[in-house]
């Protein structure tokens, strides 16, 4: 068992010399089996191992014992321990899934502080097994199939994943070394459980191989992911375009719609394949318009775009620099009618620099005259012309005076607030910020 560790340990590159290595135990014969073999290892690696046990108060006097256990385990070896404890039945939801995320809250933490550059999880085939029978119950698409990897992004290693539950308790039984049973882990109300003692034994009595067939299906789902990820990545925008969704194979766009939730969620956390073909749908939508709401997040299409974001997204307010500018008469330095879609800023008539100006967001109803038209001109007729997206509209910066609107961002200054040729001074307005700020100048910011 030791070689097949040692070379499942080498295919995966799963450590380097000097690492230091926490080896998560929680007292059964999985994770002891763990410790005893990398401990046996770690000479072979130039590794240096500590211990770590995390307590969830769930079982009493049981879950002391487990503690116990494991300190001595760590005593014994002659490894520094860490602990830490918590009880999932404090936070609302699924109980194995909150106890799984403080476990692993505490694995991170010391990742993350340096503490550890690695931390070793004793996930068998048999677990692989489980949790791909688990997601394909629950619907998971091929992503989701490739279920626990060999090594992840985090700092996470499985070494044991090769190897089969049996094959362990029989090398532990070899070699006299103890373990403890978790009775909690026969309680058939836990879903992983169920699968565990009634599923797969029926299954395998139709494939004695089933569990092995299960994580080879995990590994080829994770070669595929392998493949797809760099094509992927950077096609992941957002805001998406849906015109380049569109023209995607429905494989491609599923992943592209994937990474684009999780990057602005976060995770990926209750997603499901329905989450996904509900965006795909949005995008092929003739309508141009709407959205899905996801788990933590939503999906807004608008035009050729779609945009994720959390449910609550605030956007920053817009902000206006104006600068008091001298120029020559009859300069041609900037026609007032062109738009500011094709200029970076406007120039307004000069006597507005001493009028009570106002910077506000678009308001609905909104309309004015823009240079170069002969008739008012509702803003929502505008954004609909130039495509803008509903998001952007809320925080549209607008210039009034007076409640009249003398300019907006991208269409320029009104009619009868533009500069005429001969101005000699001017009102400047950007809306974005110049390279630098000259005196006589201002910032305003929305009221």
């Amino acid at each position: 068992m030791l070689d097949a560790v040692e070379r499942y340990i080498l295919r995966f590159r799963m450590l380097a010399p000097g690492q230091r290595v926490g080896v998560a135990v929680s007292g059964g014969a999985d994770s002891v089996a763990l410790l005893h073999a990398l401990f046996q290892l770690r000479h072979r690696f130039d590794v240096r191992l500590s211990v770590l046990h995390f307590n969830h108060r769930l079982r009493g006097a049981e879950s002391e014992g487990d503690e116990a256990f494991v300190a001595g385990l760590a005593r014994h070896l002659q490894l520094e321990f860490h602990r830490a404890e918590g009880d999932p039945r404090l936070a609302p939801g699924n109980l194995e899934e909150e106890a799984r995320r403080l476990r692993r809250a505490f694995f991170r933490s010391l990742l993350q502080s340096g503490a550890l550059d690695r931390v070793a999880l004793g996930h068998t085939r048999r677990d692989q097994a489980e949790t791909v029978l688990f997601r394909l119950i629950r619907g998971a698409g091929l992503t989701g199939l490739g279920a626990m990897r060999p090594v992840s992004p985090e700092g996470f290693i499985r070494p044991l994943l090769d190897c089969d539950r049996p094959q362990l308790e029989a090398w532990l039984r070899d070699l006299t070394l103890p373990w403890r049973e978790d009775v909690s882990n026969t309680d058939l109300r836990f879903s992983r459980n169920r699968i565990r003692h009634r599923h797969l034994p029926e299954l395998r009595q139709e494939n004695a191989r089933i569990d092995l067939a299960l994580a080879r299906l995990a590994t080829l789902a994770q070669e595929d992911e392998a493949y797809w990820t760099p094509l992927v990545a950077p096609l992941a925008d957002n805001p998406l375009n849906v015109i380049t969704l569109q023209a995607m194979p429905a494989a491609l766009a599923r992943r592209v719609i994937r990474l684009c939730c999780e990057r602005a969620k976060g995770d990926l956390r209750a997603f499901t394949f329905e989450h996904i073909d509900r965006i795909l749908q949005l995008a092929h939508n003739p309508r141009g318009s709407g959205q899905v709401r996801l788990p933590g997040l939503r999906a807004i299409r608008s035009f050729e775009w779609i945009l994720f974001s959390p449910p609550h997204t605030a956007f920053p307010e817009p902000h206006v620099h104006l600068q008091v500018i001298e120029r020559k008469a009859h300069s041609s330095e900037i026609d007032p009618y062109v738009t500011v879609e094709a200029a970076k800023f406007s120039d307004l008539r000069p006597e507005l620099a001493d009028c009570p100006l106002v910077l506000r967001g678009w308001r609905l109803g909104d309309r004015y005259r823009p240079a170069g038209h002969a008739h008012d001109l509702k803003l929502k007729v505008l954004f609909h012309r130039a495509r803008v997206p509903s998001w952007e509209r809320g925080g549209w910066p607008i210039l009034t005076v007076r409640d009249r609107i003398v300019w907006t961002k991208r269409f320029g200054a009104a009619h009868e607030f533009a500069a005429r040729p001969d101005d000699t001074t001017v009102l400047r307005v950007f809306a974005d910020l110049p390279p630098s700020s000259e005196s006589g100048s201002g910032l305003l910011t929305s009221t």
